[in-house]
């Protein structure tokens, strides 16, 4: 470790001023010198905190018109706050003492309708719609088409046939158990191709 003495800045009991000072010769910092560093760093530090407390009290009590400004609105800011947390707390317990929200009366949804050939308003039946009549039950003209295979694939980027391998997967495979039974009234589900 390096010695006091070899160090030229404590020199007038000046102390290290940088915490690198205080690294000794063999690369290890001295312990006497980061201590003087500390209580000096510690000194410095406690009286900047004294010389600001100073000026700060020396401005608190001038009687300026910015002070004046800057103690009124602190005044009224901290009022504020004062009724801001005044009308949470209210809040707060109103909130608690609340009687239970009454529950509303669900209604049904809205059924799909649709028009048939006569000008009646009929509930929609999902085997009536275009994609039913196009993809899942073509006719036998469709299906022999070369522009309707074409055009499947265009649209939906797979030809029919894996559509119609996929459609015969899913249906045997029981994930899907919801689209291939009827509701609680008996209803059947919309087609799981669908």
């Amino acid at each position: 470790m390096g010695s006091p003495l070899s160090v030229p800045y404590l020199v007038g009991n000046s102390g290290p001023k940088l915490i690198n000072h205080c690294i000794g010769e063999d690369g290890w910092i001295d312990p006497v010198l980061f201590m003087e560093y500390r209580r000096k760093s510690h000194d410095e530090w406690t009286q900047f905190l004294r010389v600001v407390e100073k000026k700060r009290r020396a401005l608190a009590n001038e009687s300026s018109p910015f002070m004046e400004y800057r103690r009124k609105s602190h005044d009224e800011w901290t009022q504020f706050l004062r009724v801001v947390e005044k009308k949470r707390r209210a809040l707060a317990n109103e909130k608690d003492a609340e009687p239970a929200k009454k529950r509303t009366r669900r209604y049904k949804a809205n059924k799909l309708e649709m028009v048939d050939a006569s000008g009646n308003t009929i509930a929609a039946d999902p085997k009536v719609s275009p994609w039913y009549l196009l993809y899942v039950n073509p006719s036998l003209s469709n299906l022999e088409n070369k522009k309707f295979h074409a055009k499947f694939r265009r649209r939906f980027r797979l030809p029919y046939e894996n559509y119609e391998e996929l459609l015969a997967d899913l249906s045997n495979s029981g994930k899907f158990k919801r689209w291939q039974s009827a509701d609680a009234v008996g209803r059947p589900s919309s087609p799981l191709a669908l």
